[in-house]
C-alpha cells in the first residue's frame, strides 16, 4: 500500500492474467465495496490507484475473480 496525496495504490502478487476486484470497508466483518473495474494482471504483480480515498473507509481486499 503507498498512500500519496488524494490517492492510494495498492500492488499485489498476482498470476499472469488473473482477473481481481479490490474492495474497501470500514470495517473487517462486512461492508465491503467494489473498487473500479475487475483488475486483470499482466505480470506477476497487479496493482489499482484508489484516486478517492475515504477516509471512513479503511480496509482494503482483493479478490480474485
Amino acid at each position: 500500500v503507498t498512500p500519496a496525496a488524494g490517492s492510494v495504490t495498492l500492488t499485489w502478487e498476482a498470476v499472469s492474467s488473473a482477473n481481481y476486484q479490490v474492495q474497501r470497508a470500514a470495517a473487517l466483518n462486512g461492508g465491503w465495496t467494489d473498487l473500479g473495474s475487475v483488475v486483470t494482471a499482466t505480470g506477476d504483480t497487479a496493482s489499482y490507484t484508489d484516486t478517492n480515498p475515504d477516509p471512513d473507509m479503511r480496509f482494503y481486499r482483493v479478490v480474485a475473480k
